[in-house]
C-alpha cells in the first residue's frame, strides 16, 4: 500500500503546480482505496488464494463470492495486476478446445418429423 511517507512527494511550499496535482493524485488514491477496501468482504490473502486455486477470473469471483459482473471483472483484473499475481495457469477462453466434452442424453432427430406430430412424445 502507498502512504504519503513512500509517496516521497517535497513539501508543499516548494513545489510547482504539477507536482502539487501528483500529490493530491496520491491523496485521492490513497483516500479511495481506504474507503473501498473498508467495503470489501475480501483482503489481499483470501485475493491470493482464489487466484491460486482458480482457473479464469470468473472462478476467482465465484470463491470470493462476488457477482460475475463487468465491474467486478475490471476490479479483480486491477488487483491482479498491481499485486503481480502470477496468472499463467490459468487456460483462457478456448479453455476445451481439442477436448471430447461427453454429449447430454438427446432424442434422435428422427423423433421430432414424426408425420403429422408436432411435438416430440417425452
Amino acid at each position: 500500500m502507498v502512504t504519503l511517507e513512500s509517496a516521497k512527494l517535497p513539501c508543499a511550499g516548494s513545489i510547482p503546480a504539477q507536482a502539487s496535482r501528483h500529490k493530491s493524485a496520491v491523496i485521492f488514491r490513497l483516500l479511495y482505496n481506504y474507503t473501498v477496501s473498508k467495503n470489501r468482504k475480501w483482503d489481499e490473502k483470501d485475493l491470493i488464494q482464489a487466484v491460486k486455486m482458480s482457473g479464469s477470473i470468473r472462478q476467482v469471483l465465484l470463491q470470493l463470492h462476488l457477482k460475475e459482473a463487468g465491474g467486478n471483472y475490471v476490479t479483480i483484473k486491477q488487483e491482479i495486476a498491481q499485486l503481480k499475481l502470477q496468472t499463467t495457469h490459468w487456460h483462457g477462453q478456448a479453455w476445451n478446445k481439442g477436448k471430447k466434452v461427453p454429449k447430454k442424453n438427446t432424442l434422435p432427430i428422427k423423433r421430432y418429423f414424426k408425420k403429422r406430430q408436432f411435438f416430440p412424445e417425452l
